[in-house]
């Protein structure tokens, strides 16, 4: 593995623990606020029971939903990448190796 390439893989993992880092105290939050809310609006008259309440999905239903596509659009346009890398490539190694062979023998 090449040096730049270490250093991006360097550069992507420190941004991933970052991510991480605050992904739980988040959470915690949101969590410590729902239960708040939820305590105070047990006061609050009942909302109404309307027929197409039933019908609509969870929130993490719609999530897991929308994740899965992002993953197949992910792997489309990871393998399209890299079939269109390797149509590029090979001429640009061939135009280096070259450039290269005529410099050497200059």
């Amino acid at each position: 593995m090449s040096n730049v390439i270490e250093q991006i893989v360097a550069r992507q993992n420190q941004l991933l623990e970052f991510t991480e880092s605050w992904q739980k105290p988040v959470l915690s939050a949101v969590s410590r606020t729902a239960a708040a809310v939820e305590s105070r609006t047990a006061r609050l008259p009942k909302f109404p029971n309307l027929p197409f309440l039933a019908e609509l999905p969870k929130p993490s239903e719609l999530w897991q939903v929308q994740l899965e596509f992002a993953s197949k659009l992910m792997e489309n346009n990871k393998k399209f990448i890299l079939e269109l890398t390797e149509a590029l490539e090979a001429p640009m190694v061939e135009a280096t190796e070259k450039a290269k062979g005529e410099s050497d023998s200059e």
